[in-house]
């Protein structure tokens, strides 16, 4: 797995969807250097997220349903 991370420098989450196009995470995953500074600039657009009474810790939520409300959008 760590020849596969460092060879393709993708993101890696173990992930299920939830309803409402929100997606939980694992507490371990890791973010490309990519997906990191996608994170950072749209920290502002999607800070309604953060606000979401949702089961478990906000970074289990929060990053992956961000990465993946900018690709289905």
């Amino acid at each position: 797995l760590r020849k596969e991370i460092k060879y393709e420098g993708l993101s890696c989450f173990d992930y299920i969807k939830k309803q409402d196009n929100y997606y939980k995470t694992s507490q371990w995953w890791i973010l490309n250097k990519k997906d990191a500074i996608t994170i950072i600039k749209t920290v502002n657009k999607y800070k309604y997220l953060q606000n979401i009474k949702l089961a478990g810790a906000i970074d289990e939520f929060y990053f992956l349903t961000v990465l993946m409300s900018g690709i289905n959008s």
